[in-house]
């Protein structure tokens, strides 16, 4: 079974993303390189696209540090958790 994430979550979990990139000074193409994924990859994250693979997301966020609200990058995905942080 397969859960659907709104899309205000994702979209907040995208934005969330793109500023602790920029606050760590990396270009989308330079998160892409470290985290060894596309930059296309990226983009679709940071604007909350649906349907981008959690490995994909958690590489990203593991290369920003384990510091993106609302995301843990060494814990599988539980969906409920990450809603609730982002919706605290």
């Amino acid at each position: 079974m397969t859960t659907k994430i709104p899309e205000s979550t994702l979209k907040r979990v995208g934005m969330n993303l793109a500023v602790t990139r920029r606050e760590r000074g990396l270009t989308q193409a330079e998160a892409a390189d470290l985290a060894g994924i596309t930059r296309k990859d990226v983009s679709r994250l940071e604007n909350g696209v649906p349907g981008v693979a959690w490995s994909k997301l958690y590489a990203l966020v593991a290369t920003l540090g384990n510091s993106v609200p609302g995301v843990a990058a060494e814990r599988s995905p539980d969906i409920e958790a990450v809603y609730r942080a982002i919706h605290a």
